[in-house]
């Protein structure tokens, strides 16, 4: 067996050859290391450049859509005062500022869309747009609403179906729009039809549907809950129509405001004519005091048709009543005089006060 003794010459080369080596992967490690350090400081000044961009991208969105808005709310502000007959000037002005800045790029594409059109020889007319054709009632069944199902059966006929008198052979559905809190949902009404049998035989039958309940106005697409979202926007939060409108359409709804303004017309006749007047009936029957004041204000009375004028506006006169602090009634009338309270107050026999003064007035009404 043969042993190798290395002299220490030897060793002590061998040694510095592997300083050496671990010198120079130390270097290569540094280098890589330092490398790395600086693909990292690019990157993150990539990222923040990017971020940079973004949010300006966005502060830019954001002004654009506060710019539209502002352009939107002078347009409706100009159109109330003209309305209110109010001096709009300064709006107008501020409103050419405003649509100056959004027709800019309008003004480019048009320049463009002249200077390509500069070599016809020709130039015809853009053919008029289609008038719109009436749509009819509108497809509710379609809508992506979400739905509430209610069937309306007869019991007569379901106790005849039990028998086998008669069969289910098919249903009438109909759709409404319902509201409840926060959202529209499509409400439809089924009504089986059944076929029932004349004859032991079967040859002769006749076919019958269930009957619909009452609705408050026929042929609507409304349902009570709608009615009474509508009407309390409008006539308590003081929300237009114009603007349910908007809302509805954001939820996926095409309401316009000529419907729901018939239908506030059609259910204040239906309620002035049956819950306000037996509301005041049953107070002038039951209340011990009524507290009245009478308002005057101006009505107009239109043009005159003969001189194409507008007349000057009469005067009226609008009586608050407060039955008990139970209920608040508004009457008008013409003329404020004794034989108008008279008739106004005719069977009431309690007592009366008048909240004019200081002091107010009391009387007995007989």
């Amino acid at each position: 067996m043969l042993a190798l003794v290395l002299s220490y010459d030897e060793l002590m080369s061998q040694n510095r050859s592997l300083e050496q080596e671990r010198r120079s992967l130390e270097a290569l490690l540094r280098a890589e290391q330092d490398r790395a350090r600086d693909e990292r400081a690019k990157r993150e000044a990539l990222e923040e450049e990017k971020a940079l961009a973004l949010r300006q991208l966005e502060e830019l969105r954001k002004s654009y859509a506060i710019l539209q808005q502002e352009h939107e709310l002078l347009r409706r502000r100009i159109f109330e005062a003209k309305a209110e007959r109010v001096d709009a000037t300064q709006l107008e002005l501020e409103l050419e500022a405003t649509k100056a800045s959004l027709d800019a790029m309008q003004k480019k594409l048009e320049a463009a869309a002249a200077a390509a059109s500069q070599g016809d020889d020709e130039q015809t007319p853009p053919p008029p747009a289609p008038k719109r054709k009436p749509t009819g009632r509108r497809k509710l069944d379609e809508s992506s609403l979400p739905e509430e199902r209610a069937v309306l059966v007869d019991p007569e006929m379901e106790a005849l179906v039990a028998t086998g008198e008669a069969e289910v052979i098919g249903a009438d559905v109909s759709s409404t729009l319902k509201y409840r809190r926060g959202s529209m949902v499509r409400f439809v009404t089924e009504k089986p039809t059944y076929r029932v049998i004349k004859s032991p035989d079967g040859t002769e039958t006749t076919l019958v549907t269930a009957a619909m309940p009452p609705t408050i106005i026929a042929r609507s697409i409304g349902t009570p809950s709608l009615y009474a979202h509508i009407a309390t926007d409008k006539l308590e939060r003081g929300l237009p129509l114009y603007r349910q409108e908007e809302e509805f359409a954001d939820l996926g709804v095409s309401l316009d405001r000529g419907t729901m303004s018939r239908w506030l017309e059609e259910l204040g006749g239906i309620v002035g004519a049956t819950l306000v007047h037996a509301m005041r009936e049953e107070a002038l029957r039951t209340a011990l005091c009524l507290s009245t004041d009478a308002t005057g204000i101006l009505v107009q009375r239109g043009r005159d048709p003969t001189q194409k004028a507008r007349r000057p506006c009469k005067k009226g006169h609008y009586f608050v009543q407060i039955a008990d602090r139970d209920a608040v009634f508004f009457e008008y009338t013409e003329r404020e005089t004794s034989a108008a309270v008279l008739e106004m107050f005719r069977g009431f026999s309690g007592s009366m006060s008048r909240s004019g003064g200081a002091s107010g007035s009391r009387k007995r009404m007989s």
